[in-house]
């Protein structure tokens, strides 16, 4: 998504952390999915977290990386299971924001914009 608002140099305003484990056709038709980040009014990045997967996790990411300026990939050395991979994951989010999506879950976009914009207008609020 190299002509949309989720590219660029500056710090996204949203984090996708994407948690996988050996569920790379899964994983495939989420990025295909998430096509629609290019109309965000946002920056945004996304991460895909891999639990030391052995299947072809790392060549479907690979196959997003021209269509994702900010698409991310981090492959455990080891399986350090599911909740250590959100943890690293959220550990290396860089926006602002962070939305926790499993590698077969879908988004409903205006309710991700609508959520944004509920936390910048509620700094106290810390989790939605």
């Amino acid at each position: 998504m190299s002509s949309g608002r989720c590219a660029g140099t500056t710090t996204p305003k949203l984090s996708i952390c994407i948690i996988t484990y050996n569920r790379a056709k899964y994983l495939h038709k989420t990025l295909t999915h998430l096509g629609f980040l290019k109309t965000f009014p946002f920056e945004c990045e996304v991460l895909v977290s891999d639990n030391c997967s052995t299947d072809e996790t790392a060549a479907v990411v690979a196959g997003f990386m021209k269509e994702f300026e900010r698409l991310r990939y981090m492959k455990q050395a080891r399986n350090v299971g599911p909740e250590g991979n959100i943890i690293s994951a959220f550990r290396s989010a860089v926006g602002e924001f962070v939305l926790y999506l499993a590698d077969d879950d879908m988004l409903i976009p205006e309710a991700v914009v609508s959520i944004v914009r509920y936390m910048e207008e509620n700094p106290t609020v810390v989790a939605c």
